[in-house]
């Protein structure tokens, strides 16, 4: 977090941080899609593996170059391109897919019964 004189920033014209989570010098970016990302994606898969961690990963799409296009191509490449970067800090390599999610289950279904139907005049 850098330290900003507020009343030079008014001055200039420029952003002062309101959070200590404000983070003006970054730029969202997908791993392995576009530009210069200050990520590095190996030594954190590997210290998560280290600790023990083996539960999913989630991408969440921000990227100016992705998801700020509003581009359903651009979007899609995106994630493609992401999940093709950190295939091989993830997966196992197959001999017939290269490196592949292996470690699914199928989802359970809870146990449920089905809501009846009721006309909108039965529910007063």
């Amino acid at each position: 977090m850098q330290l900003v004189n507020a009343d030079l920033a008014k001055k200039a014209d420029v952003a002062v941080p309101q959070h200590s989570w404000d983070r003006h010098h970054y730029e969202a970016m997908l791993p392995g899609f576009g530009g210069s990302d200050s990520m590095d994606w190996r030594a954190f898969v590997d210290l998560l593996t280290k600790k023990g961690f083996d539960g999913p990963f989630e991408i969440e799409n921000e990227a100016k170059n992705s998801k700020e296009t509003a581009n359903l191509a651009a979007i899609s490449q995106g994630y493609v391109a992401a999940i093709s970067f950190l295939k091989p800090m993830l997966w196992d390599i197959s001999d017939k897919e290269g490196y592949a999610f292996a470690n699914h289950q199928p989802l359970s279904q809870p146990g449920r019964a089905d809501v009846p139907v009721v006309a909108v005049k039965d529910l007063l």
